[in-house]
């Protein structure tokens, strides 16, 4: 918690009577005058003279209450805690039920992290001052701060109740519903904090949001605009714009009308796929358009409880129901993504269609466009409704619940917490494969009992080698990846130290990952998965991008990001879609740089497949086997990437790609079904 928030709102009231009349008279003529000048230069702002007539009164009697008091809270005032408990505790010695005392009390443990002590006092406040917003709302922070969000708002709201013009309290329970996910809402009360507070500008979206207007005709010129809603660090969704009233006939896509009657208000919000307004539009300085407002977020909180409901009751379904497997009938596969998952999205349609080759009932499904979105009730449901016999689902994504007969196939492409994580609960018809050895010791250490190796794959129907005349040329088809720097804030000097080892061509050995880790107090495996992969990826790019006229080669690099990037920017060519567009590229260039670690990647084998020269981050030391080494060119430096590209391999890369494409992915999948379901059969 910030010093702010909790020296914020302390009590400054002046306290109850001092002492018995024997002692003030004994001491009339001093400590009054002490009071009078503490009291005054209090208000006036000046703490160090306060501080210091407070300190000679105490002198004088170490229990002085006002003397106790006054210093408190410019203790509190300068994050000193510690010294304000001190001070309180003696206080409430004298005065234990004292409400002030014990509302700054408890404000300043919760500065010291004594958080139940503190929850004691202010629950003994709110019980002595039952209608003070200020009680309820401390008692709120402190739940919220031992992590009882649902208790923290239920109390909040209270302090609302009694004051709803109170800003702290609605900044609280926007933390509060925050953390329980419960976003309309919360930035509802956000919207307020800033109005009460007087902030100015009051708060907005930083980026356009899928929003309820209650303004009929904002929401369509908003609509119109066409916002981008940004939702990965690559992609971004369009802006629904909710409003009442009747549909506009001429309206875009993204104007969804909604009826303002509750029952049916919740009804649609429960049921659709488009995606969940998380901003409320209206009227800050309209009390009425408040009011309705609020009435409208809470109802959309209804409509997601009836959601997670409706998705508890289709999970019991699921897991109920048994496929009937029977001779001579297609095999039902259900393969689920999202339109935000990008690689994995791209790589479940293309095993998809490899399933429907080989004749199975294959269901892929997709949100349709960018309006939408799936919540889990969707899956569970269309998971029910169709009874697959197997279940695909990339890197264990949407972990769904299924009957102990379905068979469910988890690719591992990246490190997922399922197994990076120790033990897993799973299933006995789980058919695990992965990528890579690394993954493979993880799984096992996680409680697989066989894992089974799955290379990436390329689609054959698309990238293929179309016999083009080469141009001489070296694509990258990448994007930058900088997320590091969010999902690692403060990982400069680790990454300064990781380039300098990627310039001198070190190798990241196994000893070297624990020597980093120990150094920098880094998790291992974040260090080799994403931030070393990020130096390996932005430096081998640039350097290629250095190297282009020294070697006389035309460079073009494709992806997200790059943009940014000084040295890159001037061989950016933008995005490039997946699929043909990048098939295309590949036909046409002579080289590709693949700056990824792990020697087999799906960018490997499209580009083997259509017939360019690999150009690979040399990786080999990590032991993975791999038998195609002389078809591929090698790199660790600047130097080497020069020098790969005066080279031409002794044959074409195609072979690399043999037996790697989706088709016989899909075909070694229903192999492994077969043999299972004989297996049982025998048993």
């Amino acid at each position: 918690m910030s010093s702010k928030q909790s020296g914020q709102d302390s009590q400054t009231t002046q306290p109850a009577g001092q002492g018995s009349a024997k002692a003030v008279a004994a001491t009339e003529a001093g400590v009054e005058s002490i009071v009078a000048a503490m009291k005054s230069c209090y208000q006036q702002g000046q703490l160090e003279q306060t501080w210091a007539l407070c300190e000679k009164l105490l002198s004088i009697n170490p229990n002085h209450l006002e003397g106790l008091h006054y210093s408190s809270l410019i203790a509190m005032g300068r994050s000193e805690f510690a010294q304000a408990v001190e001070r309180l505790d003696r206080a409430l010695r004298v005065q234990p039920n004292h409400p002030v005392f014990l509302m700054n009390f408890g404000i300043a443990l919760m500065g010291v992290q004594r958080l139940e002590e503190a929850f004691h006092a202010l629950s003994t406040v709110v019980r002595l001052l039952p209608d003070s917003p200020q009680a309820h709302c401390h008692l709120g922070r402190v739940l919220l701060y031992q992590k009882k969000e649902g208790e923290s708002a239920l109390v909040l709201q209270k302090a609302l109740q009694l004051a709803p013009e109170y800003a702290l309290a609605h900044d609280l329970m926007a933390m509060a519903l925050r953390s329980m996910k419960i976003v309309p809402l919360a930035n509802y009360h956000k919207t307020l904090e800033a109005y009460f507070s007087k902030q100015s500008p009051v708060m907005k979206p930083a980026s356009p949001q899928h929003t309820l207007f209650l303004d009929r005709e904002k929401a369509f010129r908003t609509a119109l605009q066409a916002n981008a809603v940004p939702e990965t660090i690559q992609g971004s969704g369009l802006q629904v714009c909710y409003h009442f009233g009747a549909a506009f006939l001429d309206g875009p896509s993204n104007l969804v009308a909604v009826s303002p009657e509750p029952e049916a208000f919740v009804a649609f919000f429960s049921t659709k796929t488009f995606s969940d307004p998380t901003w409320v539009d209206f009227d800050l300085d309209s009390p009425v358009e408040r009011a309705a407002a609020g009435r409208l977020a809470r109802l959309l909180n209804d409509a997601r409880i009836a959601r997670v409901n409706a998705a508890r009751q289709w999970a019991a379904r699921c897991q109920e129901s048994a496929p009937p497997f029977e001779a001579g009938r297609p095999m039902r596969v259900f393969v689920p993504t999202a339109r935000q998952l990008d690689v994995m999205k791209h790589n479940s349609r293309d095993l998809a269609r490899a399933f429907q080759r080989l004749g199975c009932d294959c269901l892929f499904y997709v949100e349709d466009d960018n309006r939408h979105t799936f919540d889990l009730k969707h899956y569970y449901e269309k998971l029910a409704q169709f009874n697959p016999h197997v279940v695909v689902d990339i890197n264990d994504y949407f972990k769904l619940p299924l009957h102990p007969d379905v068979f469910k196939v988890a690719w591992f492409q990246d490190p997922m917490p399922c197994f990076m994580n120790g033990p897993f609960p799973w299933r006995k018809r789980d058919l695990i494969y992965s990528t890579n050895m690394g993954y493979d010791t993880l799984l096992y250490q996680s409680g697989v009992e066989k894992v089974r190796r799955q290379f990436f794959c390329y689609d054959e129907e698309i990238f293929r080698d179309f016999g083009h005349q080469r141009q001489r040329r070296v694509v990258v088809v990448a994007s930058a990846h900088a997320f590091v720097y969010g999902r690692f804030p403060n990982c400069g000097p680790l990454l300064a130290r990781m380039e300098a080892m990627f310039a001198a061509g070190d190798a990241m050995t196994s000893d070297m990952l624990d020597q980093l880790a120990a150094e920098y107090q880094y998790d291992r495996d974040d260090i080799y998965y994403y931030l070393w992969s990020h130096v390996v990826r932005i430096q081998s790019v640039r350097n290629l991008c250095a190297v282009a006229a020294e070697v006389g080669i035309e460079v073009e690099v494709y992806g997200h990001q790059w943009e940014n990037d000084a040295v890159v920017r001037p061989f950016h060519k933008g995005p490039l879609p997946h699929g043909p567009a990048v098939a295309a590229v590949y036909n046409e260039a002579l080289y590709v740089l693949i700056s990824q670690q792990g020697l087999y990647s799906q960018r490997l084998v499209e580009v083997a497949a259509c017939g360019a020269i690999p150009v690979i981050y040399d990786c080999r030391h990590r032991g993975e086997p791999f038998e195609w080494g002389h078809l591929c060119l090698w790199y660790r430096t600047k130097a080497d990437i020069a020098d790969c590209l005066t080279q031409i391999p002794s044959a074409p890369p195609h072979p690399i790609a043999q037996g790697s494409s989706y088709t016989d992915f899909a075909r070694a999948i229903l192999a492994a079904v077969d043999e299972s379901l004989a297996a049982a059969g025998s048993a």
